[in-house]
């Protein structure tokens, strides 16, 4: 029973760790790119969609055009930096206004359906499988359903770590039932 407690402290306390850690480079990441950031000549706007992320660099209003060929000194520029994240489940929609702006619709929530395959060490010390499906999500959030061979059916939550893992269709999981509950990795299919 202690090796159990340990384990699944030690696992909570490593997810905890990894999500942190991420958040902290992400914030990091993204200051050093809005110091780092031009826009080329009269360019206003760009989008980037890069790692189910969009990023919208843009010149705030009183932002002066760098000029530096042709003063030979470099000017301040006043870039401000966003970024969306989109689940592989949702969808990214960027419309122009009549002003010339533009909004950025991010589909962050909803219903779906992707099945996974998982591994999971459960309450009775004990490596469980199983089958599943993600039916709702939110950003990186989910909750589904887990069919698997100790716990049988089985309520999931999950979390993608596609901003922690190279991979994009990877979660770690913690499921219940009124048998056993469990924690562990799931690949969706």
């Amino acid at each position: 029973m202690k090796i159990k407690n340990i384990l699944i402290i030690f696992l909570s306390i490593l997810c905890l760790y990894f999500f942190l850690s991420a958040k902290i480079k992400d914030k990091q990441n993204n200051k050093i790119i809005s110091q780092n950031t031009t826009l080329p000549g009269d360019t206003k706007r760009s989008f980037t969609v890069e790692n189910r992320k969009v990023i919208y660099k843009y010149r705030k209003q009183n932002a002066t055009v760098n000029n530096s060929a042709a003063t030979g000194k470099k000017e301040e520029e006043n870039i401000a930096l966003e970024t969306y994240y989109f689940a592989p489940e949702g969808e990214v929609e960027i419309s122009q206004k009549q002003d010339d702006s533009f909004e950025i619709n991010v589909k962050n929530k909803g219903f779906t359906f992707k099945p996974f395959a998982g591994g999971f060490f459960n309450s009775k010390k004990v490596f469980d499988y199983g089958l599943g499906a993600r039916v709702i999500y939110y950003n990186r959030f989910g909750l589904g359903f887990l069919l698997s061979v100790e716990a049988g059916a089985a309520l999931a939550l999950d979390r993608r770590l596609d901003d922690v893992l190279p991979f994009e269709n990877t979660s770690f999981m913690i499921y219940g039932s009124g048998r056993s509950f469990g924690l562990g990795l799931a690949v969706y299919l």
